[in-house]
């Protein structure tokens, strides 16, 4: 388990199937977590399935807590795409309730110090549908890079949205505050 100040990161355990079932078919959240696929249902099959493919494949795989009152707050990974590059791929999905509440900030922030300190990533990217404003901002304000945007990527709620790409390297992280560095803050690379 993993303390990131407001919350607890923790492996999945069977039980936790209805928490990722009530996540991954809410209309909102399927279009970040899916963004290839069509929305529809997800079945506890699915589920089931999509756990075991992110545990064996992520370097990290875990669902948040909320510390003072264990409620289910949402899940994130790091997966490592590429072991001689040192890169890792960055996923999250709070549940409504726990959305605009910087909870999203604190855990991306924490996954990002993880990233480079205990996985000695150099690289560690994300990518999100460029309406989500929030998420935007978020990755902006901890130091993510926009990299490039895929044009009209993303069929969504009846429109096609762009894809955003972002990234950070190591170099404009700060090990010891667990932020960005100071000369990289407000600069695009």
């Amino acid at each position: 388990m993993f303390d990131t100040g407001r919350t607890i990161l923790r492996p999945y355990k069977e039980s936790d199937v209805k928490l990722l079932l009530d996540l991954w078919n809410d209309a909102e959240s399927q279009g970040a977590i899916f963004i290839f696929a069509y929305p529809g249902p997800v079945r506890e099959e699915f589920a089931k399935e999509m756990v075991e493919k992110m545990t064996k494949n992520s370097s990290f795989f875990a669902l948040a807590f909320d510390k003072e009152t264990d409620a289910f707050v949402g899940q994130v990974s790091l997966m490592t795409m590429s072991a001689r590059n040192r890169g890792g791929n960055l996923g999250i999905a709070l549940t409504k309730e726990w959305r605009g509440k910087g909870i999203g900030t604190e855990i991306v922030q924490w996954m990002t110090a993880y990233g480079f300190k205990e996985l000695g990533l150099h690289r560690v990217s994300l990518g999100l549908v460029e309406s989500n404003v929030r998420a935007l901002a978020v990755y902006k304000k901890i130091g993510y890079k926009i990299e490039g945007r895929a044009r009209e990527a993303c069929w969504l709620n009846g429109k096609w949205e762009n894809l955003v790409d972002m990234s950070i390297l190591e170099q404009e992280w700060d090990m010891e505050t667990g932020s960005i560095r100071e000369e990289f803050q407000g600069r695009e690379k």
